[in-house]
């Protein structure tokens, strides 16, 4: 006979830290009195509120929401006969992807007591946040170099011998990703003049 004793419990979405780029599943625990197998469940996804159309099953792939929305999971159980009554999950913010830097380096990379010095890397974000707020230090055999915090370091910095590293810590606005370092560069000695003969 028909039952209405189908229910589902522990409606939830893993993971559950998501980004951008996640891939959701939405899970639950079913059940039935009568041990009727379950069969027919039906499932909808909501972003901020709104119900995604065209995504009725238990996962969601990643394109369908971004850093700040709000993800639900509802899950109906049905035993073959007739629909429970729908469970949702608690709402899934999604997460800001923190941005990364690569391929940090000094320019020249051939550096001498009188040059200027300048540090670069490649910025990029899963989120598409620009760039916003990243900082920089200079480092001299080791040691901070006190006030230097821009992408450029100037003669007087260091002497022959002295070896130099970039330091880029990449920012989008919200927060900081890790800090990554450049080769150390060596200063040479002020290069030789060549004179006509």
């Amino acid at each position: 006979f028909p039952s209405h004793d189908n229910v589902v419990s522990l409606v939830s979405i893993s993971p559950s830290t998501a980004y951008r780029a996640s891939n959701l599943t939405g899970s639950g625990t079913y059940s039935d009195n009568d041990t009727h197998v379950e069969s027919g469940s039906s499932y909808r996804w909501f972003l901020n509120g709104s119900v995604i159309v065209g995504e009725t099953t238990t996962s969601l792939n990643s394109g369908n929401f971004s850093f700040g929305d709000t993800i639900v999971f509802e899950y109906r159980p049905k035993d073959g006969y007739e629909f429970g009554t729908a469970v949702n999950s608690s709402g899934l913010v999604i997460s800001n992807s923190v941005p990364v830097v690569s391929l940090v380096s000094i320019s020249p990379s051939t550096a001498y007591k009188v040059s200027n010095l300048t540090g670069s890397g490649t910025y990029s974000d899963n989120d598409t946040h620009v760039e916003s707020g990243s900082s920089y230090r200079w480092f001299l055999n080791g040691s901070v170099i006190v006030g230097a915090t821009a992408t450029s370091l100037n003669s007087g910095n260091f002497s022959f011998g002295d070896t130099i590293v970039f330091e880029y810590t990449p920012k989008d606005g919200y927060e900081f990703g890790s800090a990554v370092n450049s080769s150390g560069v060596y200063v040479n000695s002020t290069s030789p003049i060549v004179t006509g003969k």
